[in-house]
């Protein structure tokens, strides 16, 4: 009888890309896949997400980090770590816990310093409203000198007219014109 030993699969989690290209009409839960000669049991599907500044959020592929340092093992391989929370009370215990888990990854000392960055949603809408205060201010700007341009058009038109009539005006009372005579402009 032989010695059936059962087979030890990774897991993964397929973006809503894979489903509907590579395994249409089929459903992927609990299918093998092989990424780079390792097996894949994929365990779920993403919901879609679209895309943001031409980067595909459905075309990927989780797994866990230990088992993509195992397989891509490049020597300056880049890590992203997306978490979520849902409450924001817990949003500052999942940044410590990613700290963790990079500095465990980069094998840091405790001694040594981060080398790698955290991006938090709240920095990016405060960085969001940092931009929008400086674009309000180049708005007012423009606007200010937007106004004191066409005021001084404004003046020089002003001016060119009272100029033209000044001759005129002067010709009229030259001719004893009444007041009247002289507000009057010429047909």
């Amino acid at each position: 009888m032989k010695n059936l030993m059962p087979l030890i699969y990774f897991v993964c989690i397929l973006g809503s890309d894979f489903e509907k290209g590579l395994l249409k009409d089929v459903n992927p839960i609990n299918k093998i896949i092989s990424i780079r000669g390792a097996k894949f049991k994929v365990i779920g599907v993403l919901k879609e997400k679209g895309s943001t500044f031409g980067n595909n959020q459905d075309m990927r592929v989780l797994i866990p980090i230990q088992v993509a340092r195992s397989i891509f093992s490049a020597p300056n391989i880049n890590y992203e770590l997306n978490i979520m929370a849902n409450n924001e009370g817990l949003l500052d215990e999942a940044v410590e816990n990613a700290i963790i888990t990079m500095r465990q990854v980069r094998k840091l000392n405790p001694v040594e310093k981060n080398n790698f960055g955290i991006e938090r949603s709240d920095d990016l809408i405060q960085t969001l409203g940092s931009n929008i205060s400086a674009i309000n201010l180049i708005a007012v700007v423009i606007g200010a000198i937007t106004v004191f341009g066409s005021t001084v058009a404004l003046m020089n038109i002003m001016l060119v007219s009272v100029s033209e009539r000044t001759r005129e005006i002067g010709i009229r009372k030259a001719l004893f014109c009444t007041r009247q005579n002289i507000s009057l402009p010429l047909m």
